[in-house]
């Protein structure tokens, strides 16, 4: 399977260093203007944002196929902004790679649970495992772990070259 293949030597070449969690990178605003070019709608502090105060940002897909990425940042730009974005693009590289597998939207990129989670459980911290599953329903655990790995082991220039590797312009029909 080509997306398994390229996913996989993603996650081999992260293996040996990994970034920290909330920085601040470079590449963040090139990632969203790719986007944003490649048929994902980038909404800075939006309504939504406003309407829900808690709310670091969202992937938003509608029923016409047109989808968003709302990104709820604080008065500056920070670390922790810059990390919403990579977790949110994680979201949009799953819903990339589900269009071209005719899978579940919510089914993570890794679909070998065993290694996700050996993945997830060298990242991310319990305390946020646990938030994952106190928040969201069951069928999303995965999906939102995958994504939390994501922010904490990729970086926007890993991101962009991952969206480009996979196709997704072309799977977004843009």
């Amino acid at each position: 399977m080509k997306v398994k293949n390229i996913l996989m030597a993603a996650v081999a070449a992260l293996a040996t260093a990994l970034p920290g969690h909330a920085r601040v990178e470079p590449e963040t605003a090139t990632l969203l203007n790719m986007i944003n070019d490649e048929g994902v709608v980038v909404m800075i502090d939006s309504s939504l944002c406003r309407a829900e105060e808690a709310l670091l940002g969202a992937y938003i897909t509608y029923q016409d196929n047109s989808r968003s990425m709302v990104i709820c940042p604080g008065e500056e730009w920070d670390a922790e902004d810059h990390s919403t974005v990579r977790h949110e693009m994680a979201h949009a590289l799953q819903h990339c790679v589900n269009i071209q597998r005719g899978t579940d939207r919510n089914t993570p990129i890794i679909d070998d649970t065993t290694r996700l989670s050996e993945l997830v459980n060298k990242v991310v911290p319990e305390d946020q495992v646990v938030f994952i599953k106190s928040s969201y329903p069951r069928e999303k655990w995965l999906v939102e772990f995958e994504a939390n790995y994501v922010e904490r082991a990729l970086t926007s220039t890993q991101l962009i070259e991952l969206w480009n590797k996979l196709g997704c312009r072309e799977v977004f029909n843009v």
